[in-house]
């Protein structure tokens, strides 16, 4: 059984997008599948969220696991010239926030 699920978003993750997601949670240890979109948020930006269904975690090991994908993400868009996620979002199963984490752009060139 899956510890995340990712949810599916048609206007930005298409199935290489969902393939590299998938693959960096997996590196990370965790398993992971696909679940409909359930959280809707209205912004001007795109959020990618990850439902927690894997029961306890350690907090310090989900952050890590957190920054691990940003950075995965922020390459992979980049390498697609497609925008990235703002943000990633961990819920529990009743949507309630365990942790996020903003993905920031990659500095300027000087």
């Amino acid at each position: 059984m899956a510890e995340i699920l990712v949810q599916e978003n048609a206007l930005h993750i298409d199935d290489a997008d969902m393939a590299a997601i998938l693959e960096s949670l997996s590196e990370n240890g965790l398993s992971a599948e696909t679940v409909k979109q359930s959280t809707w948020l209205k912004a001007a930006w795109w959020v990618l969220v990850l439902v927690w269904v894997g029961g306890d975690f350690s907090h310090m090991a989900f952050d890590k696991t957190l920054e691990d994908l940003a950075k995965k993400l922020r390459q992979h868009y980049k390498d697609r010239d497609k925008a990235p996620p703002a943000r990633i979002d961990f819920v529990d199963e009743s949507d309630n926030p365990i942790a996020s984490l903003e993905i920031e752009e990659d500095d300027p060139p000087s």
